[in-house]
């Protein structure tokens, strides 16, 4: 394989001495018994490394290999994805600081510079990839010739986007579902059976995309937005950390890895892909967590600290400072239930899209007024 050759990993490994992270040293290198289990897991979405020209998506490689020295030294456990799921669907217990690495968008930049680096120690992770651009013998993705070569090893798990790696809103849900069973039948044609995990482009959906995405057979499928999976969410939005040169630096890493879930359910709006700029958020909690919420922050991309309220005894309504202007939304909702000095972090994120032509009528209406005002 020419990528993952003894000479590129013997220079690799020259660059940082990464030990191995199975379980049972991962358990030796932290205070708590070799026992100690948990309910949930954190997801990381890595995409291209040391990637200049697209800093919205990729991450230094230095950042990349302080993440990799604090998993050595701070107790973590890298799981795959396909243990992480079962646990979840059994309720059944994690190790402690369980962590799952992907890799969005099969780019060469971290097929070259990341994944030796977690091949030379046999710790798993998941690459999502897009067929079309796999066939493209483009220098910018991996090609199916080293996609194969990595399916050989059996801690290397895959999940597919669509055949084009493109916004799903560009598209008819007609040819969303060619797009989608395109890369299904690609996937089985190399790898001899059928695709568990899927990843929504960008994180975006529509309930209708959604409904047809769970029709198609997956075990699961993943969004961007960030928070922790726990046994009784959405296995059919699951959030994932992305991690990018804004957001990739060692604290930042910290602080999501020993993040806990917020159990929240009836989530508004239901639907993902929005018609208004003035949309009602809000979600619930079981009344065991309702204590959660009254230390709760809730931050809108663009705008800032949200107002939040309240309802009854579990549930907190979020409301925007004044109309979105924004296509794509992301709402970050976290609560530290320890201490300043020992924090216990909840994260719940959500993220929503705007129609085009909703921002279009809302900048017209705000230009009428602002004439009439004038």
């Amino acid at each position: 394989m020419r990528i993952l050759g003894i000479s590129l990993i013997a220079a690799v490994l020259s660059t940082v001495l990464i030990m191995c992270t199975v379980e049972t040293k991962a358990q030796q290198r932290t205070n708590l018994p070799a026992g100690a289990e948990a309910k949930s897991a954190v997801i990381l979405a890595y995409h291209r490394i040391d990637e200049d020209n697209y800093p919205a998506t990729s991450l230094r490689l230095n950042d990349f290999i302080a993440h990799l020295k604090e998993i050595e030294h701070g107790g973590y456990t890298i799981i795959p994805m396909s243990k992480l799921i079962a646990a979840l669907k059994n309720k059944s217990s994690l190790p402690h600081k369980s962590i799952v690495i992907t890799f969005e968008g099969g780019y060469q930049s971290a097929y070259r510079k990341a994944m030796p680096l977690l091949i030379a120690e046999k710790i798993p992770f998941t690459i999502f990839y897009a067929s079309r651009n796999s066939a493209s013998d483009s220098d910018q993705y991996i090609g199916w010739k080293d996609l194969k070569s990595l399916s050989r090893f059996d801690f290397i798990e895959f999940g597919i986007l669509p055949s084009v790696y493109a916004r799903t809103s560009e598209f008819s849900m007609e040819e969303n579902k060619r797009l989608l069973n395109n890369a299904r039948i690609t996937y089985r044609d190399h790898f001899g059976e059928s695709p568990k995990y899927f990843s929504y482009p960008y994180g975006e959906y529509s309930n209708a995309y959604k409904d047809f995405i769970i029709s198609q057979g997956f075990e699961a499928a993943f969004g961007l937005q960030s928070g922790v999976p726990y046994y009784n969410m959405d296995f059919f939005n699951i959030p994932r950390f992305t991690m990018t040169e804004g957001f990739g630096d060692i604290d930042r890493f910290r602080t999501i890895t020993a993040a806990l879930p917020v159990p929240a359910y009836d989530i508004e709006p239901e639907e993902h892909a929005l018609q208004t700029t003035t949309p009602l958020f809000g979600f619930s909690v079981p009344n065991k967590n309702a204590d959660i919420l009254k230390k709760m922050q809730c931050f809108i991309s663009g705008q800032g600290e949200a107002n939040l309220t309240i309802i009854g005894k579990n549930r907190l309504e979020i409301r925007p400072r004044s109309p979105l202007d924004d296509e794509r939304i992301r709402i970050n909702c976290t609560a530290n239930t320890g201490t300043l000095d020992a924090p216990k972090w909840h994260w719940f994120g959500m993220l929503y899209t705007i129609n085009l032509q909703t921002l279009s009528n809302r900048v017209h209406s705000a230009l009428g007024e602002e004439k009439q005002n004038n």
